[in-house]
């Protein structure tokens, strides 16, 4: 008696409209707009350029569009990560009037991030790391550079090389970027 039993039409007719929403689902176009990712490794300091982004598409809406206009690496990016606006900017520009000197930095200090060196004399001095400190394929740690005002740029260079320079770093997360000044010395 199985085989003269009634076809289920009903369950076949909502398994056939379950299918072709799906398929509607499927092939209807989302909004979509282009996003830039890195196309290489781009080191922290590097000025990004065309050479450097590989466009994707991504839903709209999902993240703002970057201004990539003189846009530097703020941190290292790696190849195929996406460049947002927390990895790629312009960082504080330093006056011209500030000189560079190496300091030992961790790698994870970003261009521009502002600093306050420590000296053995007891001043506090403010800071723009220039170059951020990096690892060579040992594992050892490379000096990176920080700028600080001319008239004290000796002072520091003195103290970073005998090793008495302390370097003070802003907790992660937070930005002191407002507080550099051109007459930052204390």
């Amino acid at each position: 008696m199985f085989i003269l039993s009634r076809p289920p039409y009903v369950r076949w007719i909502v398994v056939g409209i379950v299918v072709v929403l799906g398929v509607g689902w499927e092939v209807s176009k989302q909004a979509v707009t282009p996003y830039p990712f890195a196309a290489v490794s781009i080191p922290a300091g590097q000025t990004i350029d065309a050479a450097h982004i590989e466009w994707r598409r991504i839903p709209q809406g999902l993240a703002p569009t970057p201004d990539l206009t003189f846009a530097t690496a703020l941190v290292d990016i790696a190849a195929g990560d996406p460049i947002t606006t927390s990895v790629a900017g312009s960082p504080p520009a330093i006056p011209g009037t500030w000189w560079s000197v190496p300091v030992m930095l961790p790698a994870s200090v970003a261009h521009g991030t502002p600093v306050r060196l420590s000296l053995a004399d007891g001043r506090s001095i403010r800071g723009i790391v220039d170059t951020p400190g990096s690892e060579d394929p040992f594992g050892l740690d490379q000096p990176g550079s920080v700028a600080v005002p001319e008239e004290v740029a000796d002072a520091v260079a003195r103290d970073a090389g005998d090793g008495s320079l302390v370097v003070l770093l802003p907790p992660s997360g937070q930005s002191r970027t407002n507080e550099i000044a051109p007459n930052a010395t204390q």
